[in-house]
């Protein structure tokens, strides 16, 4: 008993300890009050996340009305306040995407209403609803704005799907009076079947007689079409013939003409060439000569460069000399002035006066002239290496300037012979133009002669096979109308008796069609004919609910470890009179610790940030014995390893927040962590704070997780107490009975 006061006098009359312990109790308080009060019930304010629509659809028709299914989403969506919409442009829809002015955008493109009108079309195109996300940003939005869109879509469809409904019933109802109307044509159908058969029978003995006399005039038609067919081959053969020669010599014409005009633009440009190439020469020449001149004047710089690269060596050694004399005479300066100072001769003020006069004649630091010196040889360097290039690069230039010289040169001589050459091609090209249009126009009057010959020719052969074909298919048509004719006769009485049986289903039809009465509970039944009810066996107020087990578990682990980290586990101020009394005195300050900051953090939760809570006896005991058994690991393992037991706590903190099941179910964590989770008290932590604020009703699962804390509990203390009794067996055997009684700061 006196080891547990001795304990507490020593924590209230320490106010860093006092003040640190207090901290500690607020640290579950603050973890669960600022997660509730920032993420209480975000869920109920995604009215407030920007969404970007953009609207690109042109509209359409369907069933002959204006279909503008773009512009009555975008009227369904100002209605709609689940996101806060915002109608702009692709481009700024974009640029928002990127810098988190909105969190998704929705783009109705240019083709929805015309696939939405494709329903009733052989090959009919789903409408396509495309949307933007940028999960690198914020990815917990995006998921709660895609969810948001997946429902909206649904709605959308079911829209859609009754409009299609209520189209289709409409026009069935068209189809009814359709019926009808085909009902009376059936009826005029049926008596005109019946007068049908009465004059095919007349007309199947005319065909018959139609049918012999066709047959001898398609003789005679076809002797006289082949003798003009094989007229027509023979004069086609030679116009044809005609035509190439008159075409060839056409092609030839226009091809002499533009060969006759290039020649005279070619000796045009090729006189103002070799001007230009004479311009060229002299400028070249100029060039060159200038170059040397440059090079001349330069040679003096190369010279002067050249002397200073061979005196180079010769100066360096000159001015390390005179760094050397400098410091000789530094050195002798320094001398004078340590006799001045020590001069017992001279006054005070001649003595300043001296060392005065000494300093101003003394030579700067010697290490600054030697950097100097060291500059100015790497600034000789640079400038020789400098100058070498620049001379080699005139000597390049001046190369290349003298084989350009010679390439105009050359380009000049050239260019003369091909002027002359060229003014004898276009001369000689002129007179065989001459000669072509002679020989052009002689060909064309031949060609054009016997063109008309051939023309008339045709039409006479095309007129005979008219006539041929027109007998050809007058015979054959009379001897398929003769038997036809038959055939004919049957059908008719066939028909008139389809015609009756038509005539009955169509009143059938009309009247079934006529008693289908639909209203929009029908066509709702249609787009929509399943329903969704979903029961719960539990309810959740709000996402802040049901996150604060979690929140709440981590908060008390926390603190565990920064009382661990921060409060003295094992000294004492008394010499311990047993180990179980060492033990007791230290897991006092844990017990107390632990039953006011979860009373504090149960009691703020629900009375100052108006947490709804089933059982709330039930959540003080709990959280209290939740409190213990972190604070018991922190104690263990702090006392047992000391440093090494602070980080593996911090360690087993985060192995504990993903294995919990604390955000995700156990199923979607990695195998590890589904594995460890039955060995974590934080997992049987979170479950009794679940079960006591969203259920509360069933105790059973409760004092199931209450039984894991408290045999995590019992282990954890129990391997404290056993560390207190070993430590202190070898204390006593280490400094005896007489010792250990007196021994402080144990």
């Amino acid at each position: 008993m006196n080891m547990i006061k001795e304990e507490w006098r020593h924590i209230f009359s320490h106010p860093k300890t006092g003040l640190t312990l207090l901290a500690i109790l607020f640290v579950p308080l603050i973890y669960s009050s600022i997660f509730l009060s920032a993420f209480r019930n975000p869920y109920s304010k995604t009215g407030d996340l920007p969404i970007a629509v953009v609207n690109q659809d042109v509209g359409s028709t369907f069933a002959g009305q204006d279909l503008q299914l773009g512009k009555d989403l975008v009227h369904d969506l100002k209605q709609n306040h689940s996101f806060k919409w915002t109608f702009t442009n692709h481009k700024e829809a974009l640029k928002g995407l990127r810098s988190e002015d909105f969190y998704m955008v929705v783009e109705i493109p240019k083709d929805f209403s015309q696939k939405g009108s494709t329903l009733l079309d052989q090959h009919p195109s789903k409408m396509g609803l495309e949307y933007y996300t940028n999960p690198g940003k914020n990815y917990t939005a995006s998921k709660i704005v895609t969810s948001g869109i997946s429902k909206i879509n649904e709605k959308i469809s079911n829209s859609i799907t009754k409009q299609y409904a209520i189209t289709l019933f409409h026009r069935l109802n068209q189809v009814a009076n359709n019926v009808q109307e085909a009902t009376d044509g059936a009826n005029k159908l049926d008596q005109a079947a019946n007068k049908m058969t009465n004059a095919t029978e007349t007309l199947q003995d005319y065909s018959q007689r139609l049918a012999a006399g066709t047959a001898l005039f398609k003789g005679g038609t076809q002797r006289v079409y082949n003798e003009t067919q094989q007229f027509q081959t023979e004069i086609n053969q030679l116009s044809n013939g005609m035509q190439k020669l008159n075409g060839g010599m056409n092609q030839l014409e226009s091809g002499l003409g533009v060969l006759n005009q290039t020649g005279e633009k070619l000796a045009n440009g090729s006189k103002e060439l070799e001007q230009g190439t004479k311009e060229l020469k002299v400028s070249l020449q100029q060039s060159y000569q200038e170059t040397i001149g440059f090079q001349e004047k330069m040679a003096p710089l190369w010279s002067a460069l050249a002397n200073l690269n061979e005196r180079r060596s010769e100066l360096m050694s000159q001015l390390n000399s005179l760094k050397q004399i400098l410091e000789g005479q530094n050195e002798l300066i320094s001398e004078q002035k340590e006799l001045i100072t020590k001069s017992k001769t001279l006054s005070e003020q001649e003595k300043q006066q001296l060392l005065s006069n000494l300093d101003q004649i003394m030579s700067p630091s010697t290490v600054d002239l030697e950097h100097k010196i060291t500059d100015f040889e790497s600034m000789i360097l640079v400038v020789l290496q400098g100058s070498q290039n620049v001379q080699s690069q005139l000597d390049q230039f001046a190369k290349g300037q003298q084989s350009m010289y010679e390439g105009a040169q050359q380009l000049a001589d050239g260019q003369q012979t091909f002027r002359t050459s060229l003014v004898t091609f276009n001369k000689m090209i002129a007179g065989v133009q001459s000669g072509a249009d002679q020989l052009t126009d002689g060909t064309s009057t031949a060609s054009d002669s016997i063109l008309k010959i051939g023309n008339a020719s045709n039409l006479y052969a095309q007129g005979i096979k008219k006539l041929n074909d027109s007998a050809s298919q007058l015979s054959d048509g009379s001897q398929k109308l003769a038997d036809g004719s038959a055939s004919v006769y049957k059908g008719a009485s066939t028909l008139s008796d389809g015609t009756g049986q038509l005539l009955s289903s169509l009143h059938l039809g009309a009247d079934q069609t006529n008693e289908q009465n639909l209203n929009d509970k029908n066509f709702d039944m249609f787009s929509n004919p399943t329903r969704l009810e979903s029961h719960t066996i539990s309810e959740v107020n709000d996402y802040g609910a049901g996150i604060i087990p979690y929140i709440l578990a981590i908060g008390l682990m926390a603190s565990a470890l920064f009382f661990a980290s921060t409060y003295q586990l094992k000294k004492t101020t008394l010499a311990p009179l047993s180990g179980v009394s060492w033990f007791v005195s230290k897991h006092s300050v844990v017990i107390i610790v632990g039953l006011v900051q979860s009373i504090l953090a149960v009691t703020i939760l629900i009375q100052g940030m108006g947490l709804e809570v089933k059982h709330v006896l039930g959540l003080y005991l709990f959280t209290i014995l939740a409190s213990l058994t972190f604070l018991s690991l922190g104690q263990m393992l702090c006392t047992l390893l000391g440093k090494i037991g602070q980080i593996l706590g911090f360690i087993l903190l985060l192995l504990q927040i993903v294995g919990s099941s604390g955000t995700f179910p156990i199923a979607l964590v990695p195998p590890f962590y589904q594995h460890i989770n039955p060995y974590l008290p934080m997992t049987y932590a979170i479950r009794g704070f679940r079960d006591l604020i969203s259920i509360g009703n069933d105790l059973h699962d409760i004092w199931y997780q209450a039984l894991m804390l408290a045999v995590f509990g019992l282990i954890f203390n129990v391997c404290t107490l056993l560390f207190f009794l070993f430590q202190f067996k070898l204390k006593k055997r280490r400094h005896g009975d007489g010792s250990l009684a007196s021994e402080v700061n144990f």
